[in-house]
């Protein structure tokens, strides 16, 4: 399956926009997610969420 031509949509806001800065943009949403988690699901049960968020944050602080 192509995942990046099924999601391609995400690239852009709500209003058709495209967003400024995707990576940030997928940390915050991570971030925002996670806040709806309690410890247990965070820790026990969001793994791909989780390494998401590792690398991308990763990828961002290794950036300049």
């Amino acid at each position: 399956m192509d995942y990046l031509k099924l999601l391609d949509h995400y690239r852009y806001d709500r209003k058709g926009s495209p967003l400024p800065d995707l990576l940030d943009e997928a940390i915050l949403s991570l971030e925002e997610y996670f806040k709806y988690l309690s410890g247990d699901d965070l820790l026990r049960r969001s793994r791909p969420f989780a390494i998401a968020y590792l690398a991308l944050v990763d990828i961002k602080n290794n950036k300049g």
